[in-house]
């Protein structure tokens, strides 16, 4: 499970280094000559980048921020914290400790310490979330006032994620099988915290096999390369209507559609997939001329995903086409 970092970036200082290294990402050479003057080596993940937004902490008096940053890994999600909000998300995607590189970057504090703790950041969205509706699910005081690098590990980070859709969609923590497996055999519930916890976990295992990792992926309806976070994990059979053996044949029961528009023609059954794994529209439903220039080019297109194992589901949605009274 992805952890959730507590950073409040309050002070004036703390603003000018969130201007000058997150808001304007620091170009990697400078980075990879503060390095090689101590004889680090520049991390794999920023070897194909040309800039990338840059975060650190200082050790802090007791060596805390220290030991937090410890446990910092690629795929957690940063909260920036000022003026009584939460004003930014982030995903880390590696980090360093280089004392070098942080004074290169923003000196020293009045104590004589630098934000050596250094970690990598991607995905920065800017955000506005509430410190009461934090305080909330953090089941702190309601006058509580976040202070200190903080990383949240237990399950109240599963609800930051889940409440405030923070997880990344390209940086996707592994799920097993078997996990897998226990999830999709759970009775449906009402949706209450546990039940939104299972639904993630789910999507994140199927997210995980069919996009291995990559940053971009193919909707098998309109043909488009397309980043990850444009594209769901979509159910080729509803999967209300799935029994638990054909949950289990997850390697046939999704396929990657897109948001933008693919997975809801889809969903809506204003389009199918016939028995010759052609993509058609559904004769029974009466499309606006708009929505007609939308399907028009889908219609009569192959669709990659239909396979001899995705076949029985694409008949399903076939078979079960929604019809509007006439």
């Amino acid at each position: 499970m992805p952890r959730v970092i507590i950073q409040p970036a309050a002070g004036a200082d703390a603003r000018a280094h969130y201007e000058d290294t997150i808001r304007q990402p620091v170009p990697i050479p400078r980075i990879r000559t503060q390095l090689a003057a101590v004889g680090l080596p520049l991390p794999d993940v920023l070897a194909s980048l040309t800039a990338v937004p840059v975060w650190g902490v200082t050790p802090g008096s007791r060596g805390q921020n220290a030991r937090c940053w410890e446990q910092v890994q690629p795929g957690d999600v940063a909260l920036f914290y000022g003026q009584k909000r939460f004003f930014a998300s982030s995903v880390v995607i590696g980090k360093i400790h280089a004392a070098t590189l942080a004074r290169d970057l923003w000196g020293n504090d009045p104590n004589g310490q630098t934000w050596e703790y250094v970690y990598f950041l991607d995905e920065i969205t800017d955000r506005s979330i509430s410190v009461d509706a934090f305080n909330q699910i953090m089941r702190y005081s309601a006058n509580n006032i976040p202070q200190g690098f903080q990383v949240v590990a237990d399950g109240r980070a599963e609800d930051l994620l889940a409440l405030f859709s923070l997880e990344s969609s390209t940086s996707i923590p592994a799920v097993s099988p078997s996990e897998y497996n226990t999830l999709v055999e759970l009775p449906a519930g009402e949706l209450d915290r546990q039940t939104l916890v299972n639904q993630r976990l789910e999507q994140r295992f199927l997210r995980r096999h069919l996009f291995q990792g990559h940053s971009s992926r193919t909707c098998c309806i309109c043909g488009r390369n397309l980043p990850v976070e444009l594209l769901v994990a979509a159910h080729i059979k509803r999967r209300a209507d799935c029994t638990a053996e054909e949950k289990r044949d997850y390697q046939n029961l999704v396929a990657p559609m897109c948001q933008l528009g693919c997975d809801d023609l889809y969903e809506r059954q204003y389009i199918t997939v016939d028995h010759t794994g052609t993509i058609r529209r559904n004769p029974n439903l009466p499309l606006t001329s708009d929505l007609q220039d939308v399907v028009a080019p889908l219609e009569g297109r192959a669709c990659p995903a239909w396979t001899p194992g995705t076949q029985q589901y694409f008949e399903w949605h076939a078979r079960n086409q929604r019809r509007r009274a006439s």
